[in-house]
């Protein structure tokens, strides 16, 4: 499997003693490295001490849920602890597996991602209630801080932070991660993208959006096309096809860590190779540039969002000149 990503996990505690232990147990016992903040309101009891010893980095402050998860988020970028989050109450109850579990989610931080609920109480009202709960989540997506709460650093931008209230920020917070949440984040990653490749000359700039994400966007310098119908590679080559004599450079507009050294890199390679891949950590790839001299399917055959993606593509160039620039990671199935 591969490795996990930069997790963080924060939990805000309160006299928690009797819960910490366990939590701080299971989440040790993973051979990944994570980095756990305890954010306290005023315990009186070993919360303190506890985490202390379990090497969870400790930060105090007044008690409230949400104040103390976005103190937990801030101390976590003060430390150069970014990427994914995942928030928990002290008295959760993880699986042994609960790593691997949110693996799939790993995949998709354009979206929150909550867990399932279920007491410990053998009482038959308690099962009644995680029905009730189910059907909450199933009708409108409003989870329980309970429940936990995996979210990228991006998304959480996007939205505003931790609402800072006392009690019930778990609602609250669900009620601000949406679609349009989801648009914001394409949206501002595309801005970014395209600010890196402004000081790019001798290029055509063209945009191919769908038609609901970024119809309205605007950009000076570029040409917005719309992407059209079918997968993914039926989307890419129409683009390429509009310039059959010339080499094409096509980018994902889903990728924080690109930066304008990797494009001109890209560039350069371009003139000795028939083709230049930017993969991806995920087995996709970020980028990827062509030559005039292409093959006419170049994307035949292709495996999409998958740990194949890349290695399908690459059988379609057949004895030609190949070249890798540096892995990124992307943000999978974000809105093109």
């Amino acid at each position: 499997m591969n490795p996990s990503p930069p997790l963080t996990i924060i939990i805000p505690t309160l006299n928690e003693a009797g819960h910490l232990p366990a939590l701080l147990a299971t989440l040790t016992a993973t051979r990944e490295p994570l980095t756990i903040i305890i954010s306290d309101g005023g315990s009186h009891d070993a919360t303190l001490l506890i985490a202390q010893k379990a090497g969870a980095h400790l930060i105090k402050g007044p008690p409230g849920r949400g104040l103390q998860l976005q103190r937990g988020i801030d101390h976590a970028q003060t430390i150069h602890s970014t990427g994914w989050f995942l928030l928990l109450h002290a008295d959760t109850a993880l699986p042994p597996d609960w790593l691997t579990a949110l693996h799939p989610a790993f995949a998709h931080p354009q979206r929150a991602h909550y867990g399932r609920l279920r007491f410990a109480s053998a009482d038959p009202r308690a099962r009644l209630f995680e029905a009730g709960v189910r059907l909450r989540c199933a009708l409108f997506a409003l989870p329980y801080g309970d429940q936990s709460l995996l979210i990228h650093q991006s998304l959480l931008t996007v939205i505003g932070g931790i609402p800072p209230l006392p009690l019930m920020e778990d609602v609250a917070l669900a009620r601000q991660i949406g679609d349009r949440a989801a648009l914001t984040l394409s949206r501002t990653l595309l801005q970014n993208l395209l600010h890196r490749l402004r000081p790019l000359r001798g290029v055509t700039r063209i945009i191919a959006a769908t038609p609901y994400h970024h119809a309205k966007f605007h950009a000076p310098g570029w040409t917005l096309i719309p992407q059209g119908g079918g997968d993914l590679g039926a989307r890419m080559q129409r683009a390429i096809a509009r310039f059959p004599r010339r080499p094409v450079v096509l980018i994902g507009s889903d990728i924080p860590g690109i930066t304008g050294a990797d494009l001109r890199t890209a560039l350069h390679l371009l003139r000795g190779h028939h083709a230049v891949f930017g993969p991806a950590t995920d087995g996709g790839y970020w980028l990827i540039g062509q030559s005039a001299r292409r093959p006419a399917t170049p994307f035949a055959n292709t495996r999409w969002s998958s740990a194949h993606t890349l290695a399908d593509t690459r059988r379609n160039f057949p004895r030609r000149r190949i070249a890798l620039l540096r892995p990124l990671a992307d943000i999978d199935e974000a809105p093109p």
